[in-house]
């Protein structure tokens, strides 16, 4: 394993052996059979959703990275489509730790995009009380202006009966 420290290892294996335990499984065996590409998916999922690298993961299964690539994907997938069955495999697997930790990393990221609203708070909080629609719609259009002299207006002309 590249540029891995003892206890990123150790926990790359408890993560592993998390899921063979409670799937019955072994992550590292070659086949297409349901429970085993399942919990392959889980474990490289959370995996790489604490940060770990493709190439450390695959090593840890004996998968190449682009096979774990492939299967970070379809997880990322399925736990966008909130598919029931995938979701209780990492839920069950992982005690619950897992689904708490993704809430907060979700939370972090919503904070981090308020953090950016954060200039405009103190301009929005002067705003007389009857004037916040005026406000509004002159941003709008400011917004607007700032769009259309930005975007390319460039053209083509063609004469007529040449090509």
């Amino acid at each position: 394993m590249k540029n891995i420290t003892l206890n990123e290892y150790y926990t790359l294996r408890k993560l592993r052996k998390d899921i063979e335990v409670y799937a019955s499984v072994d992550l590292s065996t070659r086949g297409r059979k349901r429970n085993v590409v399942d919990a392959r998916k889980a474990f490289i999922y959370t995996a790489r959703e604490k940060g770990f690298t493709f190439q450390n993961i695959g090593d840890t299964i004996g998968f190449p990275h682009d096979a774990v690539i492939y299967h970070y994907k379809k997880a990322k997938d399925l736990v966008e489509l909130k598919d029931i069955v995938f979701a209780d495999l990492l839920k069950n697997a992982y005690q619950n730790n897992f689904i708490e930790e993704m809430n907060i990393i979700e939370m972090k990221k919503k904070l981090k995009d308020l953090e950016r609203l954060n200039p405009f708070l103190d301009i929005m909080h002067r705003i007389p009380e009857g004037k916040v629609w005026e406000v509004r719609d002159r941003l709008e259009l400011f917004l607007k202006s700032y769009e259309f002299k930005t975007e390319d207006r460039l053209k083509m002309y063609v004469a007529e009966g040449t090509e």
